[in-house]
């Protein structure tokens, strides 16, 4: 087999500056957007503002690729690369300045909209690239995604010593900057005819009509509520254990580290194993460790606890894109990975919620008596996926 760095160059140069602007994009995120509830709240707006915010962000960003995918499949992605940063831009400009709720929701609209249009142009190009490594490609982007997580936050903690805007200002310059490279430097694919056929010939939702994506959708979505945990319920279980607010970030930088090089060490296992068998394995993986998480009550415990998850995380990832790419229809790629972003608007949404109920007095450990459950739905819905494709059950109609 051939080495890492040989594998990265075959991937092609354009792959390569894609790959670059992941993880410049997915840092300059970090750098500033963890924060946002505690700007918000010192900026003495309302928990119920705080959560509109972070719902409409998850809302127009997870929702809006229905739409900005079949247009890119369309007219091309590199606008919707360039002008959804410049967006993006916008949005945390206006979020540092805001004052009153209607420019607040508003900067959040623009956020979301702008990750929408970036986010679909960035996979739905990655997974035309003509390249026969396709599994070894997302796991490269996953590497600088998690790249992304451990820089981004260090330099919103250096930036912190002036002002809790100024980490917000530095994000806008950075998303800037990457729409400026991605506007000279990246030369995407042209619309193909087929992808316009397509586009023309169905309505823009038709894509669910592809039985087997549909049931991808259906075995990502547990995931994606145990995925908004990271975000909700272990930093509040990591509060309950250290009792130190300012100890938050050591949940994301930990996890940026862990996916780092688990993609690094797990590669010969993501390399020889089908993308099913390690989706399945990982809901296996998480299951016994939320089994096992009521007796972690310790922080170094947890952290533990956070690596393992992050194992899991970075082969399921890699497992549900490749699957994502390998059945897209020719031309239409954008509009898959947009279409696929439900299961994520679903099981997100499901999490959030789910996972801030210790904070209204939900034992944590009811709370991860449920996360076995869902598991056990991915475990389930990953055997009938499995068995329904192996019986070649899921045409496309």
């Amino acid at each position: 087999m051939a080495s890492y760095p040989q594998r990265v160059r075959e991937l092609g140069g354009q792959a390569q500056v894609l790959i670059a602007m992941q993880f410049a994009v997915n840092a300059s995120t970090f750098t500033s957007f963890p924060l946002t509830s505690v700007m918000l709240a010192n900026a003495g707006h309302s928990g119920v503002l705080i959560g509109t915010v972070l719902t409409v962000i998850l809302v127009t960003a997870k929702g809006l690729p229905l739409v900005s995918g079949h247009l890119i499949d369309q007219i091309g992605a590199r606008l919707f690369l360039s002008g959804g940063l410049f967006l993006r831009a916008a949005g945390f400009l206006a979020l540092a300045f805001a004052q009153d709720a209607t420019a607040v929701v508003v900067a959040a609209a623009m956020i979301g909209t702008g990750s929408a249009a970036y986010e679909t142009a960035a996979y739905g190009e990655l997974a035309r690239r003509p390249t026969r490594d396709r599994k070894f490609l997302f796991l490269v982007n996953n590497q600088a995604l998690n790249l992304g997580v451990i820089l981004g936050p260090a330099l919103g903690a250096l930036l912190l010593v002036f002002d809790i805007r100024t980490t917000f200002l530095a994000s806008a310059g950075l998303f800037c900057f990457g729409a400026l490279v991605a506007r000279m430097a990246i030369r995407t694919s042209p619309p193909s005819r087929e992808g316009a056929r397509i586009a023309w010939a169905q309505p823009l939702i038709g894509v669910f009509r592809d039985r087997r994506f549909v049931l991808l959708c259906v075995l990502t979505t547990p995931w994606w509520i145990v995925f908004a945990q990271l975000y909700t319920s272990f930093p509040l279980y990591w509060l309950s254990l250290t009792g130190e607010v300012d100890r938050a970030q050591d949940i994301f930088i930990a996890n940026g580290i862990a996916g780092l090089v688990f993609s690094l060490a797990l590669l010969r296992l993501i390399d020889r194993v089908g993308e099913i068998e390690l989706i399945l394995g990982s809901y296996a993986v998480l299951g016994l460790l939320f089994v096992a998480a009521p007796w972690l009550t310790v922080p170094a415990a947890f952290v533990v606890f956070v690596v393992v998850y992050t194992g899991a995380e970075t082969v399921l990832l890699t497992a549900s894109d490749t699957e994502t790419a390998n059945i897209a229809r020719k031309g239409a790629e954008a509009t898959y990975f947009g279409a696929s972003q439900i299961a994520w608007i679903v099981g997100g949404t499901i999490g959030n919620f789910v996972g801030a109920m210790p904070a209204d007095g939900l034992a944590f450990a009811t709370l991860w008596i449920a996360m076995v459950a869902v598991c056990g739905l991915g475990i389930l819905a990953s055997l009938v996926y499995w068995a329904a494709a192996r019986a070649c059950a899921v045409p496309r109609i």
